[in-house]
């Protein structure tokens, strides 16, 4: 049975317009619920006997780390970077720009870079390379979506909650013009023929 929440029904296939364009559900609230919960077995098993800083990259990871950090068993410090790479509304400008910076030691620590999606992976590359540079011990880098087809980084994820095709995707922390991001699910731009 479908799941609805504030008037919304949460059915694949279901759309929702945005502006101009029209997005048509693709991963449900239950199936990131179920990949959010795997991904914290794995962290606690991880981190059992370690105390990590975590960084949620904003403003795209706010509703998974929100998730998360309930079903953590395990200290950890926390610390909110934000930058961007993307140039327009839909586009990676592959351009980064930090806007908000790290503020905290990291010498020797264990780092979790939380990411909502990783597109080319020009950002994820620039954040790992600063966070190294600050003498982290290891980086490891989770992202609820990750699009295979567009990634040119060097920093593959140590953990992948969905992998998408080069869609453009809404809900969930990701937005188009800032609007979509407090949707559960997650959306996909319809394509018409």
């Amino acid at each position: 049975m479908p799941s609805k929440k504030d008037n919304i029904i949460y059915e694949k296939g279901t759309e929702y317009k945005i502006k101009d364009k029209v997005f048509e559900l693709i991963i449900t609230p239950l199936e990131i619920k179920e990949k959010v919960v795997e991904l914290s077995g794995w962290l606690n098993e991880k981190f059992k006997a370690e105390t990590p800083v975590l960084i949620p990259v904003l403003t795209g990871s706010f509703l998974l780390t929100g998730d998360l950090l309930p079903l953590l068993e395990f200290r950890y410090d926390m610390n909110f970077i934000k930058v961007s790479s993307y140039g327009s509304e839909m586009e990676s400008g592959g351009i980064i720009q930090e806007v908000i910076g790290l503020n905290m030691s990291l010498e020797g620590r264990s780092v979790i870079v939380i990411e909502d999606i990783i597109d080319t992976g020009l950002t994820v590359d620039y954040i790992v390379e600063k966070l190294k540079s600050a003498g982290a011990k290891e980086v490891l880098l989770i992202t609820l979506i990750f699009k295979r087809t567009n990634w040119t980084g060097t920093e593959y994820p140590d953990w992948i909650g969905f992998e998408l095709d080069d869609r453009f995707v809404v809900g969930y922390g990701m937005d188009y013009g800032e609007q979509g991001r407090s949707l559960r699910a997650i959306y996909a731009l319809k394509t018409f023929i």
